[in-house]
């Protein structure tokens, strides 16, 4: 085997990079699931199986094409409380039932902008043929923009992947958790525009979203 003389390596020189004025955060996560000082119980009329360390748990142990007693309402909204996103596996509940089950935790909102399902305040997505087929797929709180906004949703998946998914949720608790103090503090009375016009302004046009304003 041939060696051949090599010119001596240049050393590595680091490229510049920006730093942020204030640091760069690091250390240990809060993680808190629920706020301090909360009392955890056990459940007693379901089973609460997590799907993670901090958000979404399936919900074992509940037929939700049967009326919730006032008991089992008040387990199923501690577990959505503690865990913000609950999942009812193989429900086979009707468009009827599903909206019986979220009367539960108050009146049901309308949405003119959405596709209408079984009634008026029942909302239906489908994919393919001419429906926009990346509507929802962005980071976002819904109807935030609504005098009252509405405490959440209960979706039913009618036809899912064999595997995998793009739905995502994150605990936005959790996070205002970790923020440091100082920017707790900074943003701590600030107050933000909620507009619902650059959402939907990307599939409609002035004159669909012009009455809607108010």
């Amino acid at each position: 085997m041939a060696v051949t003389d090599r010119a001596p390596l240049s050393p590595a020189t680091l490229r510049e990079a920006r730093v942020p004025a204030d640091g760069m955060y690091e250390g240990r996560r809060i993680l808190r699931r629920v706020p301090e000082g909360w009392h955890e119980r056990p459940y007693e009329l379901i089973d609460v199986v997590p799907q993670g360390r901090l958000i979404g748990a399936e919900i074992r142990g509940v037929d939700l094409a049967r009326p919730l007693t006032p008991a089992l309402r008040e387990e199923l909204n501690r577990a959505l409380l503690e865990w913000k996103v609950l999942f009812f596996r193989g429900a086979g509940i009707t468009a009827e039932q599903q909206r019986a089950f979220a009367l539960h935790w108050g009146e049901l909102e309308t949405n003119p902008l959405l596709a209408r399902g079984s009634a008026d305040d029942v909302v239906r997505f489908d994919k393919g043929g001419s429906a926009v087929p990346t509507y929802e797929n962005v980071w976002h709180a819904d109807v935030t923009f609504r005098e009252r906004p509405a405490l959440g949703a209960v979706l039913q998946l009618r036809e899912v992947p064999p595997y995998g998914g793009d739905t995502m949720w994150a605990d936005m608790a959790a996070a205002y958790d970790n923020l440091p103090d100082e920017v707790k503090a900074r943003v701590e009375g600030a107050r933000a525009v909620h507009d619902f016009i650059p959402g939907f302004a990307r599939f409609y046009g002035p004159d669909k979203l012009a009455p809607l304003q108010d």
